[in-house]
């Protein structure tokens, strides 16, 4: 990142940006402009990973779901609803990130800013073979 302008810095504006209600798509346009013009875009996993955690210390959770099949719209309001009792902190919003994964099997992976539940079949199925 460019001197001066550090990641959490850069994280923070964002998530404040978000939570006031600015357009998610504009934000991300901006932030990748300047990674892009301060030549740090090798930097992008980090600089997404530290704005997930300044949206969670506003209450803003980005939740990482991980099943074998797409999720209805159902099934995704259940999640969010969970997601908001197990997270540790106060959560005002959830949003999901979808991750489509054919060799969970069944069930379902949640990874939060600091947290992780896995309860797919896939991982039952390890953890069953390593008490053999």
């Amino acid at each position: 990142m460019a001197a001066g302008f550090s990641r959490r810095r850069l994280a923070a504006y964002v998530a404040e940006q978000i939570a006031a209600g600015a357009e998610v798509s504009a934000l991300l346009r901006q932030v990748a402009a300047y990674l892009i013009e301060t030549r740090a875009t090798r930097d992008v996993d980090v600089v997404a990973a530290t704005i997930e955690e300044a949206l969670a210390e506003r209450g803003i959770v980005v939740a990482e779901v991980t099943t074998a099949h797409a999720l209805s719209a159902a099934l995704q309001k259940q999640l969010k609803t969970e997601v908001m009792a197990l997270a540790t902190a106060p959560v005002q919003s959830v949003q999901l990130r979808q991750v489509v994964d054919p060799s969970v099997i069944g069930g379902v992976k949640i990874a939060l800013p600091g947290q992780h539940y896995d309860g797919t079949i896939q991982h039952k199925l390890t953890a069953l073979a390593g008490t053999k």
